[in-house]
């Protein structure tokens, strides 16, 4: 807050030398508190160190203009917030909630400052507690939102993931979703696997070499059919699970490589894998193997399509 009963600050109206000016035209005591030098806080480095650079290199005579951007700023922010809240639904807040929806179309019909402090009013509702989006963070959800094929699913949080549904953004606490526990289960070239409590449809068939696209789709993967041993096994990652990803030299444990993904097709918990005994061939709706990837010598292609219900 600018003001509280007799207390302003900060004066962004008046400089340094107005301010001692004015304290000795009316004899009035005054102090410099010793962690106003200090560097470790960001306050004192844009004080000490940006603001002389603005000075030096941008010829700036009065910094007064510059300044009252903070205050325009400290005004507009109501406004954003009421802006912010039409995005939400009508009985929002409602209270301790694990999911939240969102209209993509009218999101998206917003400028990014009232989108972040939606995602931001979104976040705190979830988790009970004030929350604050870095701006790469949001950057990366713009660039997923705008990548619809890429992956359905966003950790927004640590303890917030968002997934598309139709034509709305679901945020959602992982576990907060009941399901049907750990998936195993066999399958065989032609198999389609649905389970309607994770929201996903899994198909296996074979593929000619013609009909290969290589995009950047993860729900769209091929394998070298040739090394593969029918039935695979579809089932719930484990600790200690471990996996050569497509692009690297050595393996990695399924729990690192997750923790390194910024997205998954499913929450962390409930992601499946592929399984030919003993290797992960692929980790669902994410990265292949590099050992199973196609190559020049492939003459058997096995196609799998994901779908999202």
């Amino acid at each position: 807050r600018l003001r509280r009963d007799y207390l302003i600050r900060p004066l962004l109206f008046a400089s340094r030398e107005a301010i001692e000016a004015y304290a000795r035209e009316h004899d009035i005591a005054f102090r410099e508190d010793l962690s106003n030098r200090d560097l470790r806080y960001r306050r004192n480095k844009i004080r000490h160190q940006l603001m002389p650079f603005l000075q030096r290199e941008f010829n700036f005579t009065s910094l007064s203009s510059f300044l009252n951007i903070g205050l325009i700023v400290q005004e507009m922010l109501p406004e954003v917030e009421k802006a912010a809240a039409t995005l939400l639904p009508s009985d929002f807040p409602g209270g301790t909630q694990n999911k939240i929806r969102l209209d993509i179309s009218t999101y998206k019909g917003y400028f990014s400052g009232i989108q972040i402090k939606a995602l931001e009013m979104v976040l705190s509702e979830l988790l009970q507690r004030e929350v604050k989006l870095t701006n790469r963070l949001f950057r990366d959800f713009t660039v997923w939102l705008a990548q619809e094929k890429f992956s359905p699913r966003f950790r927004l949080h640590p303890q917030v993931e968002v997934r598309r549904s139709g034509g709305e953004l679901v945020f959602e606490k992982p576990g907060s979703t009941p399901h049907e526990g750990t998936v195993s289960v066999d399958l065989e070239v032609g198999a389609e696997y649905v389970n309607e409590a994770l929201g996903l449809m899994l198909r296996m068939d074979w593929a000619k070499r013609p009909e290969v696209k290589m995009t950047d789709d993860r729900m769209v993967e091929y394998l070298d059919g040739g090394k593969l041993r029918f039935p695979l096994r579809l089932r719930t990652w484990k600790a200690g699970d471990r996996f050569q990803p497509l692009g690297m030299q050595g393996e990695k444990k399924i729990s690192d490589f997750l923790t390194d993904e910024k997205d998954h097709f499913l929450p962390r918990s409930q992601m499946l894998v592929l399984e030919n005994a003993p290797d992960i061939v692929a980790v669902v709706g994410s990265r292949i193997d590099e050992r199973y990837k196609l190559t020049e010598h492939t003459q058997h292609i096995l196609k799998i399509t994901i779908e999202s219900l």
